[in-house]
């Protein structure tokens, strides 16, 4: 009962998190999706994406799980994975971003999809072999699969309040929805060195007077920024 309890502790704690109105579900090793009544509304057809965990209380391990981010529906979609097979036999998957009703918006070869924010998404969409290995590169695509930004980022994050972290060269910077640079940096190490950049560009860092206090890259990151700079 613990066990069951947990679990759906964490799917309501997640799915909170994303603010969509579909909830995910595994039924016979299949994922679908339910509303807030429990009614399946997606039939579970899809290969599922969780994390496991185990909790020890006392001398008790209770085992859980939840389900990956890119799971939870994000301005209207949400990424999926649906198994190519004969009979019981799987050859492979169809990637791919799915909407409300369960059907691919679009499809794609690559595996490793993010969540739309700010109407993108990151994605590596170009590789090319060098000889000891893949050389990736990561650019922006839109909700039409189109290239809303060129590949050209070593790595990109998701968009967060109209601005996103990459890394170009072993350097981190931020940019717009444009693909713009609104902040570059000479550090390799964005996290660590976060608090001096800010004061270098005389921007006042993350106040850390609370835990539970919710503030926005905007309010923090581009204060002296123009509201028309970040779209």
């Amino acid at each position: 009962m613990f066990k069951l309890s947990l679990v759906f502790f964490c799917l309501l704690f997640f799915s909170d998190l994303y603010s969509q109105n579909l909830y995910p579900v595994i039924i016979d090793d299949e994922m679908g999706y339910i509303d807030s009544t429990g009614k399946i509304i997606i039939e579970p057809k899809f290969a599922t994406d969780i994390n496991e965990f185990s909790v020890q209380l006392g001398n008790k391990n209770f085992k859980g799980f939840i389900f990956n981010r890119g799971c939870y529906f994000k301005e209207g979609l949400a990424i999926a994975r649906k198994p190519i097979k004969f009979l019981f036999i799987v050859f492979g998957y169809h990637y791919g971003y799915i909407n409300q009703s369960g059907e691919f918006e679009f499809e794609t070869d690559n595996g490793e999809l993010e969540p739309f924010s700010s109407g993108m998404a990151p994605m590596i969409i170009h590789e090319r072999y060098i000889g000891s290995g893949y050389d990736y590169k990561y650019g922006y695509i839109n909700k039409k699969n189109e290239i809303a930004i060129a590949p050209r980022f070593d790595y990109a994050g998701p968009f967060n309040d109209g601005v996103a972290l990459v890394i170009k060269n072993n350097n981190f910077s931020y940019i717009d929805t444009a693909g713009r640079p609104v902040l570059e940096t000479k550090y390799e190490d964005a996290f660590g060195k976060i608090s001096a950049l800010l004061t270098t560009a005389g921007i006042t860092p993350l106040p850390r007077n609370s835990k539970k206090q919710k503030i926005s890259p905007r309010e923090w990151l581009l204060p002296a920024l123009e509201a028309s700079t970040v779209t």
